[in-house]
């Protein structure tokens, strides 16, 4: 199986085809324990009983590029939108999400190589 070999990561994710050419497209698969709570993004915490999160989300390519330029904190609820949040615990599980969302489980890279905005 290939996931297990990530836990070392906080997350993995991948860029996807967004909705809109003015917007660029995440999906991450942030591993749980490696959170701590004090420091988790509110959106995350019902979902701290499960050992993973799947969370798929959207963003202006403005927004994005001002967070590279400027290194500004990122606003949730303003700045993204969530198209897809869901928690589960077996590597199984992922696979049958990725199928559901028509996503390659083998593109995850870490969050570096994919320009993933939410890495902490």
């Amino acid at each position: 199986m290939l996931f297990f070999s990530w836990n070392a990561y906080k997350v993995i994710a991948q860029e996807i085809t967004s909705t809109s050419p003015d917007r660029r497209k995440w999906i991450g698969m942030h591993v749980m324990s490696h959170y701590d709570v004090k420091h988790i993004y509110e959106l995350f915490n019902k979902f701290l009983h499960f050992k993973y999160c799947l969370l798929a989300f959207e963003m202006s390519r403005k927004i994005f590029e001002d967070l590279q330029i400027y290194d500004s904190d990122l606003e949730i609820d303003e700045d993204i939108s969530i198209n897809y949040l869901q928690g589960f615990n077996t590597e199984e599980e992922l696979y049958k999400l990725c199928d559901q969302l028509a996503v390659a489980p083998e593109m995850f890279v870490p969050p570096w190589r994919c320009n993933y905005p939410l890495a902490e």
